[in-house]
Order: C-alpha cells, then structure tokens, then sequence
C-alpha cells in the first residue's frame, strides 16, 4: 500500500469518527433540551406564568427551548448524511 493511500485511507477513517462524534454530541444536545422544555412545561402547568421577573424569563427559555429542540431534531440527519 502506498504512501498516499494510506494517508487517504488514515483520513477518511478519522473524518468517520469525528462525524460520529459529532452526531453523538447532538444528540445528546438534543436529549438534554427536551429534557430542559419538559421541566419548563411541567413547571408552568403548576404554577403558571406569573407575569414577574421569572414567568418571564421561563417564558422565554420554554421558546428557545423548542426552536433549539427543532433544529437539534434535523441536525442528525444532515450528519448521518455525511457518513
């Protein structure tokens, strides 16, 4: 085996693994702000929003929390694609 192909074949392997590691680190991301908007609703459900200093300011995690949710859902796929 050539120098060459070895150095393709050593790159291509480590392009894979990073790619892997990087589809895990999503989807972990992913499982954490699911988690995260979980607690936020179930909190709101109890209490509701009280229009205070912090309603507000889960009012605005629970909408960050579902625009990351959304994002995170597609980006395993466009990851998985470049396996």
């Amino acid at each position: 085996m050539s120098c060459a192909t070895t150095l393709l074949l050593l790159l291509a392997m480590a392009t894979t693994i990073s790619c892997l590691q990087e589809l895990e680190m999503v989807q972990r991301a992913h499982s954490q702000v699911l988690q995260a908007r979980n607690w936020v609703q179930a909190f709101v459900a109890l209490h509701g929003y009280d229009w205070n200093h912090v309603g507000m300011s889960l009012s605005d995690c629970a909408k960050l929390y579902n625009e990351s949710e959304s994002r995170l859902a597609y980006s395993p796929r466009l990851l998985s694609d470049e396996l």
